[in-house]
């Protein structure tokens, strides 16, 4: 049943992303739709950027929740050779008396090192690319003409974030130079393809030659 759910989940990515890949250069170019709210702030470092946000009722369980995607340290700062990570994370929060407690975090959701969009990473750039219902986290990795998204789903029993799926989307070179685009989709899922994996240990690089297995192109 969970397969299911989550192709139908991936499914619906993908029409997005196909849409989005095509107004890749604009969304990359838009202004921020609004202010970075001060409770947010408050929780990071001078100099990082908030990429995205989300607040409401994340886990699905009626308590008030924030999913921030933040980028830490400034951008234009040149990053040391050999740094360690990505300097991008997913945090996920959850209020408690009046207070952001955090719950768990991804440093391998959120590609800030082989994204070119985020080359020129701006404050809420990527508030298009979060998206957040009651017990689902999915964030889309925008390229120029590719994508990558990961789904994240909250487990009521063991009460914790787990890696749902991960799937990608992109466009190809005409095979002739009259033909048209191809384009690409691939997605794995938990636990099919790989076993249950909480949130802080997704390893993207580990999934990878699995979801390359699932992707195929037409034309």
């Amino acid at each position: 049943m969970k397969r299911i759910a989550t192709r139908h989940v991936a499914r619906i990515t993908a029409c997005l992303v196909v849409a989005s890949l095509i107004m890749a250069s604009a969304l990359a170019a838009s202004g921020s739709p609004a202010k970075v709210p001060a409770d947010v702030r408050a929780l990071l470092a001078a100099d990082d950027i908030v990429l995205a946000y989300y607040k409401g009722d994340v886990a699905g369980t009626g308590t008030t929740g924030l999913v921030l995607v933040v980028y830490h340290g400034s951008v234009a700062a040149p990053r040391k050779p050999g740094a360690p990570g990505d300097p991008c994370d997913l945090i996920v929060y959850e209020e408690a008396n009046r207070e952001w407690k955090e719950v768990t975090r991804s440093n391998d959701a959120v590609d800030c090192t082989d994204n070119q969009l985020a080359d020129s990473s701006e404050e809420l750039i990527d508030m298009d690319h979060l998206h957040v219902a009651p017990g689902l986290i999915t964030f889309v990795n925008q390229n120029v003409r590719s994508n990558v998204a990961f789904d994240f789903y909250y487990d009521n029993v063991k009460h914790g974030w787990y890696v749902q799926s991960m799937s990608q989307n992109f466009l190809t070179p005409p095979q002739d130079p009259d033909g048209h685009r191809g384009t690409g989709h691939g997605d794995i899922a938990a636990p099919d393809d790989f076993p249950p994996t909480r949130m802080s240990e997704l390893d993207a690089e580990r999934l990878w030659p699995v979801l390359l297995k699932r992707t195929k192109t037409e034309y």
